[in-house]
């Protein structure tokens, strides 16, 4: 509910999200550490987090291309608004900060 209270006080402050259906950092990091990630508690699925904000009395935006993100981006900080621009990225992905979590050795494999 942080975006609540921005927008209560009129901050203008843009977030930008890398939706990739779920917590990705931990699915990929228990991929690479087990072999497999555990779907009950890594995949959220589609969530229309820019819809949330915008219902909170904020400005939303959705990117699904990679070229819109920079225009979305201006757009959001012209706007003067809290603003949530939820960017769908591909779950298959993994980034370098997955793969140090992977090396922490948190998990066991079953």
């Amino acid at each position: 509910m942080e975006f609540e209270i921005a927008i209560r006080r009129k901050l203008p402050i843009v977030v930008v999200i890398s939706n990739d259906l779920g917590w990705g950092m931990i699915r990929h990091s228990q991929e690479l550490r087990m072999g497999h990630a555990i779907k009950e508690g890594t995949h959220i699925g589609r969530v229309d987090y820019h819809k949330l904000v915008e219902a909170l009395g904020g400005k939303g935006m959705y990117v699904e291309r990679p070229e819109d993100i920079h225009p979305a981006i201006e757009e959001a900080f012209a706007s003067g608004m809290t603003t949530c621009i939820n960017v769908m990225t591909d779950p298959a992905v993994i980034s370098p900060g997955s793969v140090a979590l992977a090396s922490l050795g948190a998990y066991k494999a079953e």
